[in-house]
């Protein structure tokens, strides 16, 4: 597509450098993160623990559990352990603490496999051009993200990655059609949301190059045949090996795949096609779109664009696009074909959602493949609308000597630099790995090893208290990586680590979380060994106070009640509890679901000073959530 020098004065090739620094300062993010202490907690560190069992005798061959199970009648996980399969070797060196590296070396690998892709279909200035863009979407992205290996979010530069190496299948080049089913393979297995539109994209290139074979026999090309020939070969092999866990649980171990395909519904999944619009338009055309301060806002009952903005949103992109089309058609046609590719997966992402042709249906803060399809979309509009050779021969008329476009390409690769290193999260509360837990994960994790190390074999028990879904997870990682024989007798946690991890029942150590108000309700016989206070002398004091001054007018009949956006919701009968003066206000005060149904406007208390039970809410919550204690006790 374009035809400018790809190298440099000295005889550099700048896109490549460029490309090395890209991913370069994406690695030292995870080295950094990973030095500074950082570890698994909750949902990651489920996954840190898989990664360590792929190749033992009883080898772990599924991802984490799906939430979707439970409501859909059936208990499965996300489809395969091979994305987990690529973090191995650095975590089975380095252990948990090591999972922030390993995450960042995978997404460097899939940002360079993404620029030296569109190098391949369009040339170096392309690659410049993808790189770019790269850069910005890693700078949207923020380390948050590339250093965490969460389900919803590690599969973001693999679907970007499948799109590409599709892109470039459908235009000829049929061994991107490896890479395809290799990226296809990652993405369908990390999480449910892009299990329909991986199969989609995968197929699309396959019947691109079917057709490229259909017309190489007709045309009695052999050469041509016999490379379309070994690609096809070549991607029925990569596809076996990518799913070979998957596929030997399917046919010999859970049948987790059957489970999926055969789910009866997630009830709590149910979204409307205006839901399914109100988050296109938020993500391709409406500010921030999918750049960074989107992150921490993803579209929620409540939370998405009005009709008006929605329908005027998608008018623009289905205008931009058509203006963007026509103009392909005359300057870049291969971009053309990208945005065919876009549209299949566009389409087949946004009907899972609507649960065909799977019935257990996405919640709309998983629809996270719209980022990656929407930075690319919005990568082509401009290409279409100002490609990169038009740019160079207006740049190269205007008498710009070699030496001048060597440096506009330093200054575009500096500029790229500065934005990959742009690390700073928007909001670490949004974190799926957050600091507060790890904090306490640290604390409790080294005290448990140093507790149970003769003292093995250990069971820990399940809480659902806020802090202990984080602080669990990580006490099975850490102890399972201090060679302490842990095992659970939860359903929830055996489904999370393994069926290996299941507690017999002769166990004589057990470890145990208490928070809240049961913080000091030890199990008989048992030992505090371990304890975090969320809150200081003083606000402990303030809390007291308030829940003091509050608690006369809540305890009133009617102090608290649904609002209309509380009756609206699919959990509804679930807050009412909340409402019902059942609950102490003491308790009440200090229930996360309290506080996040107050801050979301379910539940008002119209009665009382709104400052004095917001901040007794902050307070409270806290408290409840965060403050917990870890007891060693025999049963």
């Amino acid at each position: 597509m374009d035809e400018p020098p790809s190298t440099g004065a000295a005889g550099r090739d700048i896109p490549t450098l460029v490309t090395g620094l890209l991913a370069g300062a994406v690695v030292l993010m995870g080295a950094v993160a990973s030095a500074k202490g950082w570890i698994p907690t909750g949902d990651d560190a489920f996954l840190s623990l898989r990664t360590r069992h792929l190749f033992s005798t009883d080898p772990i061959l599924l991802n984490n559990a799906s939430s979707a199970g439970p409501s859909a009648g059936s208990q499965y996980n996300h489809p395969g352990a091979f994305p987990l399969t690529l973090l191995a070797p650095v975590t089975l060196l380095g252990g948990p603490g090591s999972l922030a590296l390993a995450t960042a070396i995978v997404n460097a690998a899939w940002l360079s496999l993404i620029a030296f892709m569109v190098r391949r279909i369009a040339g170096p200035t392309a690659q410049l051009a993808a790189l770019f863009g790269l850069a910005v979407f890693v700078w949207s992205l923020g380390g948050t993200f590339l250093v965490d290996p969460w389900n919803p979010t590690y599969g973001i530069l693999p679907v970007a990655a499948m799109v590409v190496a599709a892109w470039g299948t459908r235009l000829g080049h049929t061994r991107m059609l490896a890479v395809t089913v290799f990226a296809a393979s990652v993405a369908f297995q990390t999480h449910l949301s892009l299990t329909v539109l991986s199969a989609a994209v995968a197929a699309w290139a396959l019947l691109g190059a079917v057709a490229a074979g259909y017309r190489a026999r007709r045309d009695e090309r052999a050469d041509d045949v016999r490379g379309i020939a070994r690609a096809l070969v070549l991607a029925v092999a990569v596809g076996l090996v990518a799913n070979a866990q998957l596929l030997v649980d399917q046919f010999f171990g859970t049948g987790n795949l059957g489970k999926i395909i055969a789910g009866t519904g997630f009830k709590e999944a149910t979204v409307s096609v205006r839901q399914i619009a109100g988050v296109l338009a938020s993500k391709m055309i409406l500010p921030p779109m999918w750049l960074r301060g989107s992150w921490d806002g993803p579209v929620l009952p409540g939370d998405e664009p009005s009709t008006g903005a929605t329908v005027l949103g998608l008018i623009v992109v289905a205008v931009v696009t058509v203006l963007a089309i026509r103009s392909a058609r005359r300057r870049s046609p291969e971009v053309v074909t990208l945005f065919g590719v876009l549209a299949v997966a566009f389409v087949s992402a946004s009907l899972v959602a609507t649960r065909f042709p799977l019935r257990i249906g996405i919640p709309l803060p998983y629809f996270r493949w719209v980022w990656p399809l929407a930075a690319i979309w919005a990568a082509a509009v401009i290409g279409s609308l100002f490609s990169p050779p038009v740019l160079w021969r207006a740049f190269a008329a205007a008498g710009a000597e070699a030496r001048h476009r060597t440096g506009a390409i330093a200054v575009a690769a500096v500029t790229i630099v500065v934005l990959a290193l742009a690390f700073v999260p928007t909001n670490v509360d949004i974190s799926p790995n957050p600091a507060w837990a790890q904090d306490i994960s640290r604390d409790f994790s080294a005290a448990a090893v140093r507790e149970t190390d003769k003292r093995q074999p250990v069971v820990i028990d399940q809480s659902i208290q806020e802090a202990a879904l984080w602080v669990i997870p990580a006490l099975m990682d850490q102890l399972d990586a201090a060679g302490i024989d842990v095992r659970a007798d939860d359903a929830v946690l055996i489904q999370q680590t393994d069926d290996a991890y299941r507690a017999t029942g002769d166990e004589q150590w057990h470890l145990a979380v208490r928070g809240g108000l049961q913080i000091d309700d030890a199990p008989p016989g048992g030992r505090e060994i371990a304890r975090h206070d969320a809150l200081s002398a003083s606000q402990r004091a303030e809390l007291d106070r308030l829940i003091e001054d509050l608690s006369p007018a809540l305890a009133e009949p009617g102090a608290i009640r649904l609002t209309t956006t509380g009756r609206a919701e699919t959990d509804a009968a679930d807050l009412g509890h909340l409402t019902t003066g059942e609950l102490p206000v003491e308790e009440l005060l200090r229930s996360v679901p309290f506080r996040l149904a107050f801050d979301r406007g379910a539940i008002e208390a119209p009665g009382v000073d709104q400052d004095d039970l917001r901040r007794a809410l902050d307070l409270g919550a806290l408290d409840g959530g965060r403050s917990i204690a870890l007891y060693l006790y025999q049963p």
